[in-house]
């Protein structure tokens, strides 16, 4: 980010009026907060504010102030805070900040955000005052566009509500701290803040009692971006992984470790598709069109290469990352065809709607009115001109993985077009596991299951030498550290053979870890390589141990490890990890940001541009979880995490807000409920029931327990298809609902009961 950027801050304190008699009586806490908000915006990292404090000022020096700042042509982006009475007016789009002297006719804020606007310089105003709500929105003669906006504007309450006690500016000086700290967790690859991100920070911060005003900000699309005004102090430019942000959400997972990051890419992925030449040599020319189509099944325990394996292929293939990963392409032996009209999907914590939504965009097709459903896709997919390759990862992961085997993939791998040829080329990765019989039966009767558990000992060997000589070409010893390696674990793979897929680790994984602690540690003498080999690590669990010896504060970064095992789908926000590191280990919030968890980490992001973390292996997350305090010792740490997570959401009166909430807890709290045995407290939580996302929670109502979660969960199902986005309209259909079940009956509403 340029250095060179201007911003600047003007912040209106007003406390003290000179005629009280109308209504604007003393405000003694106005010019504390105001300077308060303007220390924050001066210690913003990275911003470099140029802030201008007004304390007290009167009607022509808030004028002429804010004119100032309006005509400076040499600003960049712009934020103005005020703290004061509002005077409302009948009219619609007006209401004026009052100055000391407490007279009218200027400093309409409405007026201030037009001219902002107009003026084309991104500005963000913060208003505290009674009414400020009526300054949210501007008109527009012709739709805006998005990169149209260039105002942003948080008001500390509707048009019709009054401000109370600086509760705004406080709950706003509070989140631009942790703003300017470390970006409220969004993406480094982010240059900016989401305002919208920072306004639900906000409004979350003012939802504890006594709750008398309402948040109002400016209305835009959801799909929109926000102006550029708050920097985000942790931004990183990386195209790669903004090239991969833009790709369909289901497919990033598959190739985001193989071009997000460059340096990455060459120390460890890329590497890795130097070996299973046995199997591309069977998988290249069928994915290009070699004999019949139908099912194709790659397994293998944890780690043994299935995702970096499939992985190659679609870098490889694809049509829309010919570009951006050719380096792939280059490194295989083995290359395959571009393949127009691939689809790739990473089943990783996908519903089954949500697979079969994704392979429908990717594949062009028309959505029906109702929706996609499984048999509807698959009639679409046996219509297209031409079978098309999908790929689909992880199902191992998915938490819908049965229902996905019988109702999606084994239909599937069955169609056929009316000219009797297969309707698909269907590449399944998945862990050998007894409940993906069906596919891995077909697979095997057909003979194409591609077991990487059962490589022989040479190929593997070779396999592996060939990785680690790659790894270490620098090294004086390199080879001697490639070959020791290597042998340590073909021989391991070997001697275990026979074990169940549950208790091995797949030798790919632990080697590529292996190298980096190697490069890591290099050896300075001879006996730094034969230690080196002596201590070769088998499973992913020995190789973490080894790097927490290593690491200066080891039970830190074991709580933090550990709090990322617990996260669902995609990834879990930074927010939300901080407040469970407690419930698990010491805990230290700023690790999440650091270097030190960049090596453990995949990350994915919310809309809002927030970064959504997990670990990079699902292996190592259920390791962590059987032993988050040593490796010694097993401990069952779900339902602390879980109380910890939900406590996030305490209002302090004994009811819980979800308005507000971090949107990853809309999608994923029942899910955590349910693994503590805590659903019933969500199902009889109206608001909960109100925010949640539908498709998680339907799967989890028959767990209601209670009386009042029972009927919860029935009021629920009652209503769900009705509900739309406005969150008045969902409560009041919500509680109407709860009425039509209980016959009118209820005289009171108690905090598990839904509010009127």
């Amino acid at each position: 980010m340029s250095s060179s950027v201007r911003r600047r801050a003007l912040v209106i304190g007003v406390g003290k009026f000179k005629i009280a008699s109308a209504g604007f009586w003393s405000l003694p806490f106005s010019v504390e907060y105001a300077g308060q908000l303007a220390s924050a915006l001066r210690d913003y990292q990275l911003a470099g504010f140029e802030v201008q404090l007004l304390e007290n000022p009167g009607r022509q020096q808030i004028q002429d102030a804010w004119m100032g700042l309006l005509d400076d042509g040499t600003v960049d982006a712009r934020v103005v805070h005020v703290i004061s009475h509002g005077r409302l007016s009948a009219q619609q789009r007006r209401v004026e900040v009052v100055g000391q002297c407490t007279l009218a006719g200027t400093n309409n804020v409405w007026e201030w955000v037009s001219a902002a606007h107009d003026s084309g310089v991104p500005t963000l105003f913060l208003v505290d005052l009674c009414g400020a709500g009526k300054a949210a929105d501007l008109d527009f003669l012709v739709e805006p566009q998005e990169g149209d906006l260039k105002t942003w504007v948080l008001a500390a309450s509707r048009a019709d509500e009054r401000a109370f006690d600086g509760v705004f500016t406080r709950a706003v000086t509070r989140v631009l701290r942790e703003c300017g700290r470390d970006g409220l967790g969004a993406e480094r690859r982010r240059p900016y803040v989401d305002l919208a991100e920072f306004g639900r920070r906000v409004q979350d911060r003012m939802s504890k009692p006594p709750q008398k005003q309402t948040l109002r900000s400016t209305k835009i699309d959801s799909h929109w971006s926000t102006p550029g005004i708050l920097p985000n102090p942790l931004y990183t430019p990386d195209p790669w992984a903004d090239r991969v942000a833009a790709l369909e959400p289901s497919m990033q997972p598959i190739v985001a470790d193989v071009v997000a990051d460059l340096g990455h890419f060459h120390g460890r992925a890329g590497a890795w598709f130097t070996g299973r030449h046995s199997v591309l040599g069977q998988l290249v020319p069928w994915l290009s069109g070699t004999g019949t189509g139908g099912l194709w099944v790659v397994t293998g325990a944890a780690g043994s290469g299935k995702s970096a394996l499939l992985g190659a292929l679609v870098c490889a293939a694809h049509p829309a990352l010919e570009d951006l990963a050719g380096s792939v392409r280059r490194r295989m032996d083995e290359q395959p065809e571009v393949i127009e009209g691939m689809v790739a999907v990473h089943a990783r914590q996908r519903s089954l709607t949500e697979i079969i939504d994704s392979v429908g965009r990717q594949l062009g097709l028309t959505v029906p009115d109702k929706g996609w459903d499984a048999a509807d896709l698959i009639t679409a997919i046996a219509g297209l001109p031409e079978p098309p390759v999908i790929v689909v990862d992880a199902l191992d992961e998915c938490p819908q993985a049965a229902a996905v085997q019988a109702v999606l993939l084994m239909p599937l791998a069955v169609a056929r077009r009316s000219d009797d040829r297969s309707a698909v080329r269907l590449l399944v990765g998945t862990r050998p596991w007894p409940e993906f019989h069906l596919l891995l039966d077909r697979a095997t009767q057909s003979g194409r299951l591609s077991d990487l558990d059962q490589t022989t000992r040479p190929e593997l060997y070779r396999d592996l030498r060939r990785f680690l000589l790659d790894q270490f070409h620098q090294m004086p010893a390199g080879e001697r550290l490639a070959n020791g390696i290597a042998t340590v674990l073909a021989d391991h793979h070997e001697e275990h053979r026979g074990d169940p897929a549950a208790k091995k680790w797949g030798h790919f994984l632990v080697a590529a870890r292996y190298a980096t602690y190697v490069l890591d540690n290099p050896p300075a003498d001879n006996g730094d390589v034969e230690r080196l080999i002596g201590q070769v690590p088998v499973t992913l669990p020995q190789i973490l141990e080894m790097e927490l010896a290593e690491h200066p504060r080891p039970h830190h970064l074991r709580a933090a490890l550990t709090a990322l095992a617990y996260a669902k789908g995609t990834g879990m926000p930074v927010e939300l990890l901080r407040a469970i590191t407690p419930a698990v280990g010491p805990a230290d919030p700023d690790l999440f940001t650091s270097d030190d968890l960049r090596l453990y980490i995949r990350a994915a992001s919310e809309d809002s541009g927030v970064s959504l973390l997990r670990l990079y292996h699902q292996g190592l997350a259920d390791y962590l979880r059987e032993h988050p305090i040593t490796a010694d010792e097993e401990h069952d740490l779900t339902a602390p995490v879980t109380t910890a997570l939900l406590a996030t959401r305490d209002r302090g009166d004994g009811r819980r807000s979800w308005q507000h909430a971090p949107p990853y807890l809309h999608r994923h709290a029942i899910e955590h409920a349910a693994d503590a045995d805590l659903a019933d407290p969500l199902l009889e939580d109206y608001e909960y029931l109100t925010f949640a996302h539908t498709n998680p929670l339907l799967q989890f109502l028959d767990l209601a327990r209670s009386d009042k979660a029972r009927l919860g969960a029935a009021v629920y199902r009652s209503a769900y298809h009705l509900l739309k986005a406005d969150p008045e309209q969902r409560r009041r259909l919500i509680h109407l609902t709860y009425l039509r079940y209980t016959s009118g009956a209820a005289t009171r509403v108690s905090p598990a009961e839904p509010r009127p």
